[in-house]
């Protein structure tokens, strides 16, 4: 399997169920001080009510959490593009804010607007905005890392060479060393309260170049993983800093598989998973508090991607 399929799975393993179930009122309430840690969760169900034609729904799923938590974009949904798509399909008024706001917050660029015929209208009709594209395309670029992004880039190429093109003698000692100076790049940014998601270092596709800078954490020393990084992944989440939180249940499960032990959240190997397992999987899942997706969808979106 190549690696670039390797990182689309992992991609969408970590989306959120697509429910269609009613909105509590008290799950949005959670959100306050800016508390993500039900944000995925809810914005998983805008998406699922977008999906199925639901704007209204979608909208006021939106909307209201967005009034508690300002929006973060995850890459697997950009939900501020949908909040934008929602208020012009039910005829909202749409600020000029809002608009410079998708492109110099939010990143919306010339492949997003091509592929998106609606986002594309909004920009055309709001012609003040629209004549000031390249400029507020200019302000989300200097507001992202670049030069972090390619030492990243760099780091996962690394990653992915000893792992599957290299095949020298010393294939071992070379993967720990790149593991090593990976996970020292990773410790130095969380020390500097930094994690690398795409407000910070761009998108997951951007310049034509496909970047998941999860997959180096995968890669993590046992001792560092459970003592450091998984504590302060945890954090990273809840304040909306980590936007894959599916991240934290893998690198858990993963390390029980990996010394022989039971997983927690079956999110490892999860095709595999009996389904006398499902509601342990998913009773822990619930308790982690961190928006993490029932297995049941992470086992259709991963059976639909091996069937491709």
């Amino acid at each position: 399997m190549s690696s670039i399929k390797k990182h689309l799975i992992f991609l969408f393993s970590s989306i959120s169920l697509l429910s269609c179930k009613s909105i509590n009122k008290k799950d949005i309430q959670q959100n306050k001080n800016s508390d993500y840690s039900n944000y995925y969760r809810l914005v998983s169900i805008a998406d699922s009510s977008y999906a199925a034609g639901n704007y209204n729904k979608s909208f006021i799923t939106l909307d209201t959490l967005f009034k508690r938590v300002k929006p973060l974009s995850t890459p697997e949904y950009r939900e501020y593009d949908t909040y934008i798509r929602c208020k012009h399909l039910l005829g909202k008024k749409i600020t000029d804010l809002e608009v410079k706001l998708l492109i110099s917050k939010y990143g919306v660029g010339d492949n997003i607007l091509k592929a998106d015929p609606i986002l594309d209208m909004v920009l055309k009709k709001k012609e003040n905005v629209n004549s000031k594209y390249k400029s507020l395309r200019g302000e989300y670029l200097k507001s992202i890392n670049l030069p972090l992004r390619e030492q990243l880039l760099k780091a996962v190429e690394n990653d992915q060479y000893y792992r599957v093109s290299y095949d020298g003698d010393d294939k071992f000692e070379k993967m720990k060393e790149c593991d090593a100076l990976n996970e020292k790049l990773l410790f130095e940014l969380f020390e500097k309260g930094i994690y690398p998601n795409n407000s910070v270092v761009g998108s997951r596709f951007f310049n034509n170049e496909f970047l998941v800078v999860e997959t180096l954490f995968m890669h993590t020393a046992d001792s560092i993983r459970i003592n450091y990084f998984l504590p302060k992944i945890k954090q990273f989440i809840k304040k909306g800093q980590c936007f894959t939180p599916n991240l934290y249940a893998q690198m858990v499960d993963q390390f029980h598989v990996y010394n022989k032990e039971p997983q927690i959240y079956g999110s490892f190997g999860t095709l595999e998973v009996s389904k006398e397992k499902y509601a342990e999987y998913n009773q822990n899942r619930k308790k982690a508090s961190i928006g993490l997706n029932p297995i049941e969808f992470d086992i259709w979106m991963l059976g639909s991607l091996y069937s491709k």
